[in-house]
């Protein structure tokens, strides 16, 4: 399961960056039965309660499944940081990701003609 957990972090990203950005910052807990458990720091509240919105966790769901090959169903939670395991592999994908939408960002500079506000200006 942690083996294939960057597996489900890329497809998510996949198909919604934000969310696979926002999983990769989870770590997986617990598989109780077909209860997948996965836990965010408090820095991480705000990725915690964007992932628990009911189309999100559905759209998790479905990655896990087709990942996994069985229906999960998704469980977040809040953990203490120094309770919370290493995260699995998953920041290569998620700096993979952050390339490709670098990438988009200067494409789309280029094209509209566009000015890239970042936290520095």
């Amino acid at each position: 399961m942690v083996a294939r957990w960057p597996q489900v972090v890329q497809q998510l990203s996949n198909e919604k960056i934000t969310l696979g950005m926002y999983l990769a910052e989870g770590r997986l807990l617990a598989l109780q039965g077909d209860a997948l458990e996965i836990g965010f720091p408090p820095e991480y509240a705000l990725h915690q309660d964007v992932l628990a919105e009911n189309a999100n966790t559905r759209l998790i769901e479905k990655t896990c499944a087709a990942v996994f090959g069985r229906s999960l169903r998704v469980r977040l939670r809040r953990v203490s940081a120094e309770k919370t395991p290493a995260a699995p592999a998953a920041g290569a994908a998620v700096r993979e990701n952050e390339d490709v939408v670098r990438e988009f960002l200067e494409r789309s500079r280029d094209e509209f003609d566009a000015t890239i506000i970042t936290d520095d200006e």
